[in-house]
């Protein structure tokens, strides 16, 4: 993708008490964090977010971010879903539509958990690694679960922003029909060219995923995300708790008889398909 879009971040979005889970997922965890730069190979770094008391292992966040993006636009997030009990790691590549960087962050966190050296030693829970993607990045989280053989290792995806493929290069080229895990797609009402909703729902149709689920955050714009999370922050952390930590009452939110986020009126074109796997 050779554009970057920028227009239509919110700056503020208050959490309503009135919805609890959206609340309480929305605010820090109870861990303290820290945070280091690693080398991936010899051209490219990554910055690793994970919670200072390693004294068990922690499920696994990939990151992709979006065009020309680096992770400090993402810092906010990071410490926060380190806060709730993920190792989060992001490359420094401004170009991850393909899923090359995200693999190469994969293979750096196996090799860390078979190092003895490594402070991560046996603290990575590599059962249970989620991908969260936004703009380009959601493109390359999809690349990453489909093109590559440790993108099998994938338990869920997060796409934000995924883009429309006639905003993709033709490498960064995404086929939803590949997705069987349980997918969440993210994106904003003010959205509207790059990642719309209609374009989103058709995405989802085509996956063969036994949970998939779309919502819509009213008036966010395509760099939402950025920062801390934004409008997304509290549904997309209850998400992976949901699927990566076994958090029952974090996939109540997204169940459609009674979750959460249906009677919320931040949140738009919720649709969720399930079916037995």
């Amino acid at each position: 993708m050779g554009l970057k879009f920028t227009a239509g971040k919110r700056s503020t979005y208050a959490f309503d008490p009135a919805y609890p889970l959206e609340f309480n997922y929305s605010q820090h965890g109870s861990l303290a964090i820290n945070h280091n730069q690693v080398n991936l190979n010899d051209q490219q770094k990554a910055i690793i977010y994970y919670p200072t008391d390693l004294v068990r292992a922690y499920p696994v966040i990939i990151w992709g971010n979006g065009t020309i993006a680096s992770p400090e636009k993402y810092a906010g997030l990071f410490e926060h879903l380190a806060s709730w009990g993920f190792i989060v790691i992001d490359s420094y590549s401004e170009n991850t539509g393909d899923g090359a960087a995200i693999i190469q962050t994969l293979d750096y966190l196996i090799a860390a958990n078979a190092d003895p050296t490594n402070a991560l030693f046996q603290k990575i829970q590599l059962d249970q690694i989620g991908a969260v993607g936004t703009s380009q990045g959601a493109t390359g989280i999809i690349n990453a679960s489909n093109r590559y053989p440790q993108g099998q290792m994938i338990k869920t995806l997060i796409t934000n922003a995924l883009p429309q493929q006639r905003w993709t290069d033709e490498a960064h080229t995404y086929d939803p029909s590949l997705i069987a895990v349980p997918w969440l797609i993210l994106s904003g009402t003010r959205d509207l060219i790059v990642s719309p909703a209609a374009a989103n729902q058709a995405s989802l149709e085509q996956s063969s995923a036994h949970k998939r689920f779309l919502a819509i955050s009213v008036g966010a714009g395509h760099t939402e995300i950025e920062d801390d999370g934004g409008s997304y922050r509290g549904y997309l952390t209850a998400w992976l708790l949901g699927f990566l930590a076994d958090d029952q009452q974090a996939l109540n939110i997204f169940e459609p008889t009674h979750g959460e986020i249906w009677a919320n009126p931040h949140w738009t074109h919720v649709v969720r398909y399930s079916v037995a796997k």
